[in-house]
């Protein structure tokens, strides 16, 4: 069986032979939460100074299991230009302390499952967690998400922990608020109806009714435990 590195390799030189000059292809060990790795690849050319992260993982393991190599790269390149933008996207803003400080925002994570990621990023301790900080970026093209912000960052702005941990107190409540409901709510669609009966059953029975908390997104909702005055309220 031919390794990874080896499919890795061809894929790269498809790419390059279908674009052509001025391409350049790079991939890499990108660290996700939880102490997971994936292989991301970017491919940039002249005039595009964004370019999406496609993982690799998945076609590798296609290939292994016999997929063409023509339709594999095919679906790469089908996702990296739908995913293209026709203009480069000013991103000096991410230099200037002064005009993201009001977009930082914190999310929580594990500190075990993290270890490796949390030695280049600034955090601060919370309990058996990590509050990891972000800022948050829109552009009408590549619409909205979170940067992680790294040490180099903090570095380059001339700010500390605490400085990042005071804007994102300030900043996370209002723009990602609270979101409390109940674990019905939280679970319908997940369990079947039976099982969400039986859970009710048990709430009444015991008197105990259990909630989630997270955020308005959805989406790293474990931060709203920190937000000021939310667990009393």
């Amino acid at each position: 069986m031919k390794s990874r590195n080896y499919y890795e390799e061809r894929i790269i030189e498809d790419i390059h032979k279908e674009l052509g000059e001025g391409t350049h292809v790079q991939v890499e060990d990108v660290r996700k939460n939880n102490h997971v790795l994936k292989r991301g690849m970017t491919i940039q050319r002249k005039g595009y100074n964004v370019s999406p992260i496609i993982y690799l993982d998945s076609y590798c393991e296609k290939l292994e299991q016999g997929a063409n190599m023509d339709s594999v790269v095919k679906s790469i390149l089908k996702i990296y230009r739908s995913s293209l933008l026709h203009n480069e996207v000013d991103i000096d803003f991410f230099k200037d302390y002064e005009k993201v400080k009001d977009q930082i925002v914190y999310r929580l994570v594990s500190r075990e499952r993290n270890r490796e990621l949390l030695e280049d990023v600034p955090y601060t301790e919370f309990l058996d967690l990590a509050i990891c900080y972000c800022c948050r970026y829109s552009n009408y093209e590549i619409g909205e998400g979170l940067i992680l912000i790294h040490n180099s960052h903090m570095e380059t702005w001339g700010v500390g922990p605490e400085d990042l941990m005071w804007q994102a107190n300030r900043n996370t409540p209002q723009l990602i608020p609270p979101y409390l409901c109940s674990m019905d709510d939280a679970l319908h669609g997940v369990l079947d109806q039976e099982a969400l009966n039986e859970m009710r059953q048990v709430q009444e029975e015991t008197g105990r009714y259990m909630y989630v908390l997270s955020n308005e997104q959805r989406c790293y909702g474990a931060a709203a435990l920190l937000y000021p005055g939310v667990l009393r309220k």
